[in-house]
């Protein structure tokens, strides 16, 4: 899960002191006890667009005489 650090408080994530403003990712159960305490907030998830489908190329009537 990605959340972004909301605190001032500067909480521990991997072993290492985070910021206001960072962007960590972290197992679920820890985001969502960091969003419980109010120390972060849960990014939205990204969603990816699907590919675009490719149109066949338009057929050229040509007549033969």
């Amino acid at each position: 899960m990605k959340i972004t650090i909301t605190t001032d408080r500067r909480p521990w994530v991997d072993g290492t002191k985070t910021n206001k403003g960072d962007v960590v990712e972290v197992p679920d159960e820890l985001g969502r006890q960091m969003i419980a305490n109010e120390f972060a907030q849960r990014l939205p998830e990204e969603t990816k667009k699907p590919a675009a489908k490719k149109k066949p190329a338009a057929k050229k009537n040509a007549k033969s005489n």
